[in-house]
């Protein structure tokens, strides 16, 4: 088992930091969660089958989330107001893309379903859990997303 979580540790610890960091205001916070992460696996072995997996991963990534959005509550609760009020993640994009430009234009959860399938990989049905929708639903709504989307890309194309 201790190889298995060494394995694990080295090939996603680094995913898992950039996706905790998008939680949490500072480096060491989202760094105390890959720590938790990797204890509460660490707990229930066989909840991993293979290492190197897209379930792997996701499996991960939702436990991240979750421990994430604990601690931010915990230091929301000691800290007051110094602590962004959002649970949801702010994805950092380069300020002057078009595509930046564009998915800052699109309502928030519509942005932030695009960005946990296809920046974190996350499926729709992990997706349908954490908003309490049916995966259709979020199937449909990341469908109207990408269409607002490369609507707002193509009218910034015209403007030029």
């Amino acid at each position: 088992m201790k190889k298995k979580l060494e394995q694990l540790y080295e090939m996603y610890r680094g995913r898992l930091m950039a996706y905790a960091s998008r939680f949490l205001p500072n480096e060491a916070d989202a760094e105390d969660v890959v720590q938790e992460v990797f204890l509460y696996v660490s707990q229930r072995p066989e909840s991993i089958r293979t290492a190197e997996s897209a379930e792997t991963y996701h499996y991960l990534s939702i436990i991240a989330k979750h421990k994430a959005l604990d601690r931010l509550r915990e230091l929301k609760r000691f800290a007051g107001d110094d602590i962004p009020q959002e649970e949801e993640p702010a994805y950092e994009m380069p300020e002057e893309s078009p595509l930046a430009e564009a998915l800052r234009q699109i309502p928030e959860r519509a942005r932030q379903m695009l960005l946990l399938r296809y920046a974190d990989g996350i499926s729709t049905r992990e997706i349908a859990r954490l908003y309490g929708m049916t995966p259709d639903a979020v199937r449909r709504a990341i469908h109207r997303a990408k269409a607002d989307l490369k609507k707002k890309l193509s009218q910034e194309g015209k403007e030029e």
